[in-house]
């Protein structure tokens, strides 16, 4: 039961790039909340910022830029999207959208993606208490419950 709740909110827990060796002391030290921990190394050739631990003498890279980077035919992630909320079938969305099977695959997992850190976003903001809201309206098995 704790391992299922673990993983189903693993969502909400915020990513912190960090150390990669795994004998290293600051293996889950992370590089936003510890930047003395680690040096900048530079850039890589596509822009991350790579970053030097002094302890073990590793480096490794961030990824940075947009999430739609190397994403090929953005413009029709919102028309996928409608479908796929609409209940169309796979086959019949690759023939609406002139796109592959594989593409329609890709862009599945890239709006999962993007609709879990949009969810996570939000909720973090309710966990932290940085939005209060005057009331809370859960809704369990098509029942409306008001909680004090």
């Amino acid at each position: 039961m704790i391992e299922e709740r673990a993983r189903m909110g693993a969502y909400l827990a915020p990513v912190e790039p960090s150390c990669r060796n795994p004998v290293c002391a600051t293996l889950n030290v992370g590089v936003i909340s510890h930047p003395e921990a680690y040096h900048i190394h530079g850039r890589t050739p596509a822009g991350s910022v790579c970053y030097f631990c002094p302890l073990c003498k590793d480096t490794f890279s961030v990824k940075s830029g947009k999430p739609a980077k190397n994403h090929h035919l953005p413009y029709k992630n919102s028309e996928i999207f409608r479908l796929l909320v609409n209940t169309v079938s796979m086959r019949r969305i690759c023939r609406i959208a002139e796109i592959r099977s594989k593409t329609l695959y890709d862009k599945i997992r890239f709006i999962h993606r993007q609709c879990m850190a949009f969810v996570a976003r939000r909720e973090r903001r309710l966990l932290t208490g940085e939005v209060v809201p005057d009331r809370l309206y859960l809704s369990v098995d098509r029942q409306d419950h008001l909680i004090n």
